[in-house]
């Protein structure tokens, strides 16, 4: 005689909401990176990037090999304080370029600054390149973002 000491159920979880935002990396001429935020939603948000608050953070890689960038807010004073001026309003439908930044050639490498995040003496190599966004500030839309990933040719 068998007998059943307990009954086990698997209940899928509940999927987790679609993020209201949408984050894109493209490569722009001359050659650089732009990344785009879209609003994918029925509503107005309100959107908090900056360069120093809340920024977006770009990833380099080349054959498997994270890039570190240096961090210019460990050496420089800024403001935490975030003012009205730097809340966007982004309707339904639209987008907003968040940052921009060209390849800088020199004689020792390529650089890239990506708000305070700065990438120097880059050798020539096809990098993979990410924007991660994390929006914490309280007053503005929260949440974690990663753009798709692009190939540059440096």
């Amino acid at each position: 005689m068998t007998r059943r000491l307990f009954t086990m159920s698997i209940v899928p979880l509940a999927a987790e909401a679609a993020a209201p935002l949408r984050l894109s990396l493209e490569i722009v001429q001359p050659l650089g990176l732009r990344a785009m935020l879209r609003n994918t939603s029925k509503s107005t948000l309100t959107i908090v990037h900056d360069p120093f608050v809340q920024p977006s953070r770009l990833s380099l890689s080349v054959n498997g090999r994270a890039i570190k960038p240096a961090d210019m807010r460990e050496v420089e004073r800024y403001s935490t304080t975030v003012s009205e001026d730097q809340m966007q309003r982004l309707e339904p439908g639209r987008s907003l370029e968040i940052f921009k930044a060209l390849v800088d050639r020199r004689e020792r490498g390529a650089r890239i600054q990506w708000g305070p995040y700065e990438f120097d003496r880059l050798e020539g190599g096809v990098y993979s390149a990410r924007v991660d966004w994390v929006a914490a500030y309280p007053k503005a839309w929260t949440g974690k973002l990663a753009s798709n990933t692009v190939k540059i040719t440096l």
